[in-house]
């Protein structure tokens, strides 16, 4: 079959009414959908719920917002365990697959969300009579889809679906590179812990603080008082007039940024261009400033707030007041600074219609100010994550692009499959979701190597954070397991296929021995049945241990914390499910082997006898995509987990 056909013959618009058979449920109106995803998840009384709240959906529909299309309201339902207990708005078309022998449903959710079809729906909307733009079922039931062979249609749907993987994966990665920086300038200038001279944090350590009449609040010794304008030079923008056409052009100009392009780039903390560059001709009539690459980009109206940091030079309209960082402080700094001081900001904007904020109240805006020389040891750490997150924000960019050029034109057979795929590998990627968790992008971390002593502080540190009458030997080992391999600390250890996940005998022998040596904690053994439980009680020195770990472990510290935050609340059989789907993903990329939840399942349940209890609830599946949703996700780092003969327990 290679002929067009009209979407209303393959899909219905459903609306049936919900039961209501709950107290509570789970309503989605058009803001709680963006660009395939499902914002929300919580429950709401149905006595409160809004009138529009009378829609139940399936899993594999999809939600697609009757009003402006081209804003993105959409969403595939998918993998929703408790869908009885959703209910969504009328002003969500519930669209449906109602001919799946022809017609796959990936590959239509792609064709529904091109941007040739939101292009064709918006301009659809906007010809309605109506006070604002809107389409119904009727227009998009006579959109003409192009059906291929379904197996074709499922190997179109792999290849664009492989992409928008790939860029969900950057995004996890660069959501935890935001929560390392943020972590660790909050940690230094809000905390004032940054480390001192002996390389302890120095609030916490006694360090002294001094009153600041102007601040009217303690900062470190040796700080001192300022304002927003110490920060860099602040500049304003304007508009060139729009009747003249030779203002503007499209990505050939000076790039001219307004807050709506920073609403759209929102997510990405670095920006290169906007909707218009300017020309020079442009330039030169709105006398705008050319700003050199590392601005930090503050909208100033419309909304007060929006960041960003320029990747060339650009020139704003009005909308802004920007940081050329040009007075000593990095771009790195100035952006959280900046971002720190956003609701005093705001409080000092004004205006009845909307606030804005000038750029002379903006110089008076006091902020505390350290020493260069450790602004200088700041910008050496903070400096390598932003590059990072630019190079991934870039790569998804150049992912979208590709995206969408391919997805017409695989839809319409002017590109193959195969063609498609040559493609994607240009840019170093697979083309199948088989393979397409295989290749992540690595975090530019360094590799730290331990001594004996370290891994046991390292071991003691993980006992303290998640609580030691939560924590036994097997779930320390799988989390010792996950913080080496995640965190890349080489601790030594040669971890091997043990029933209850990775393990090493030697490691855990070595570490509790250092916990008695050092008197962190005491070991308490109880027999129950065949297994031998062990706890870990404190000791004399249980209190050092904070100080000791920030002392052994500064740079590594961030990354520690932010994986033990999110497993702080797993139970042993969480962490050791987790802790062996990250081995057997982890010797799937060292082998250069495809990647697929179903090719992990099979591996776990090949891992030992033991894994056959986890297959009946569905505890593997979603430990993996909880796994890519907090960014455990393994690149290839350390040696391969193999197998050893013999077998043991100990809990």
């Amino acid at each position: 079959m290679n002929n067009y056909i009209p979407l209303g013959e393959l899909i219905a618009s459903i609306s049936q009414t919900h039961r209501f058979n709950k107290d509570e449920l789970v309503f989605l109106n058009t803001s709680d959908v963006l660009a395939g995803k499902i914002l929300i998840n919580h429950y709401t009384k149905v006595s409160e719920l809004k009138g529009q709240a009378k829609k139940s959906i399936k899993n594999g529909d999809i939600l697609y917002s009757e009003i402006r299309p081209k804003n993105k309201r959409y969403a595939y339902v998918k993998n929703i365990e408790n869908i009885e207990d959703y209910i969504v708005s009328t002003k969500l078309m519930v669209l449906r697959n109602i001919s799946k022998d022809v017609l796959d449903t990936d590959y239509l959710y792609h064709f529904l969300t091109a941007e040739r079809t939101l292009d064709y729906l918006q301009q659809r909307a906007e010809n309605r009579i109506g006070s604002f733009p809107q389409i119904t079922f009727d227009v998009v039931s006579t959109l003409q889809i192009w059906l291929p062979e379904i197996s074709i249609q499922k190997k179109i749907a792999s290849v664009l679906s492989s992409l928008d993987t790939k860029i969900e994966i950057n995004n996890r990665i660069n959501v935890e590179l935001e929560q390392l920086a943020k972590t660790l300038y909050d940690y230094w200038f809000v905390q004032f812990d940054f480390p001192n001279e002996q390389g302890k944090p120095y609030k916490s350590s006694g360090g002294k603080m001094v009153y600041s009449p102007e601040l009217k609040r303690e900062i470190p010794e040796g700080w001192k008082a300022g304002t927003l304008d110490d920060l860099g030079t602040i500049i304003g923008g304007s508009t060139p007039s729009k009747s003249n056409t030779k203002n503007f052009c499209y990505g050939l100009g000076i790039p001219w940024i307004t807050p709506r392009d920073l609403s759209l780039n929102k997510g990405n903390k670095f920006i290169t261009r906007g909707e218009f560059d300017a020309t020079d001709v442009g330039v030169r009539d709105a006398s705008l400033t050319i700003m050199p690459k590392g601005t930090v980009l503050l909208s100033s109206r419309a909304p007060i707030g929006y960041l960003a940091i320029s990747r060339t030079d650009v020139t704003t309209n009005q909308g802004f007041k920007s940081f050329v960082t040009n007075k000593g402080y990095s771009t790195e700094y100035v952006f959280y600074t900046v971002k720190n001081m956003i609701p005093a900001i705001e409080k000092n904007g004004v205006g009845s219609t909307f606030k804005e904020v000038s750029g002379s109240t903006l110089k008076t805006i006091k902020i505390s100010l350290p020493c260069k020389t450790l602004l200088k040891e700041y910008n050496s750490k903070a400096e390598p994550i932003f590059k990072r997150q630019d190079i991934l924000e870039t790569e998804n960019q150049q992912l979208a692009a590709l995206r969408d050029w391919l997805l017409p034109m695989l839809m319409n057979g002017q590109v193959t499959v195969k063609d498609a795929k040559e493609k994607v590998s240009e840019l170093g990627l697979a083309a199948e979701p088989a393979v397409g968790y295989g290749k992540t992008v690595n975090v530019d971390f360094q590799t730290k190597e331990c001594e004996p002593i370290e891994r046991a502080v390292l071991a003691a540190y993980i006992v303290k954070r998640i609580g030691h009458e939560q924590i036994g030997r097997t779930k320390l080992m799988k989390l010792l397991h996950l913080t080496e391999y995640h965190c890349r600390i080489n601790v030594n250890s040669h971890f091997v296929k043990k029933t209850a996940g990775p393990y090493d005998g030697k490691l855990i022998k070595d570490v509790e021995q250092y916990f008695q040596r050092f008197r962190l904690y005491s070991t308490e053994k109880e027999k129950k049945g065949n297994i031998t439980e062990v706890h870990y009680l404190p000791s004399l020195e249980f209190a050092s241990i904070d100080e000791i770990f920030r002392e052994k472990f500064e740079d590594e510290m961030l990354r520690i914390n932010h994986l033990l935050s999110v497993m702080k609340k797993w139970e042993l059989k969480h962490c050791e499910v987790i802790s062996t789907l990250y081995a057997v993903w982890n010797n799937r990329i060292i082998n250069n082997q495809p990647v697929s939840e179903h090719l992990l399942e099979q591996d776990f349940l090949q891992w030992s006898n033991r894994k056959k209890k986890y297959d009946k609830d569905d505890i593997i599946i979603k430990s993996f995509r909880w796994m890519k949703e907090n960014g455990v996700v393994p690149t290839g780092w350390g040696a391969e987990v193999e197998s050893e003969e013999s077998d043991q327990l100990l809990a």
